[in-house]
């Protein structure tokens, strides 16, 4: 609790009187550093609760596929935002870049679901635990 004030007392601070007496510089990525920290705290705290458990139970899936996922959302993001794609960075609102980054995100989640009701592992996890035993793992459960 204490990142999450901390970190939004930081970056107001750092918008108002830091600004006037030009702290502004090393108390604004403090104040971002802090509540990310914060949020994180929040969410460790929230896992560890068997309420909190079953909230976010529907995040685990995109968890079990991370690298997958930290790589498609790189790969989908950097085509819609940068250059070699549509070049789109700095022309939308907020608002709908926002909305976008949401959209990517739960369009994982289903694929991630889906996935993972067929295979055991991610596409890339698979890769990745068939390169480090230096065998091919198996994909789907055996059927008995």
């Amino acid at each position: 609790m204490g990142g999450l004030v901390g970190g939004v007392g930081l970056t107001l601070a750092a918008q108002g009187p830091a600004m006037l007496l030009r702290l502004h510089e090393p108390v604004d990525p403090l104040g971002g550093t802090m509540l990310a920290m914060g949020y994180a705290a929040t969410i460790i705290v929230c896992v560890s609760l068997p309420a909190g458990q079953k909230k976010l139970a529907w995040a685990a899936p995109i968890g079990r596929m991370a690298f997958t996922n930290y790589l498609a959302q790189s790969l989908i993001l950097g085509w819609i935002f940068y250059g070699y794609g549509l070049g789109l960075f700095g022309r939308l609102a907020v608002t709908t870049a926002f909305v976008v980054g949401v959209a990517g995100y739960l369009a994982q989640v289903a694929f991630s679901t889906w996935w993972l009701s067929q295979y055991r592992f991610g596409p890339i996890e698979w890769l990745w635990r068939t390169l480090m035993y230096g065998t091919r793992q198996p994909m789907v459960e055996r059927e008995e």
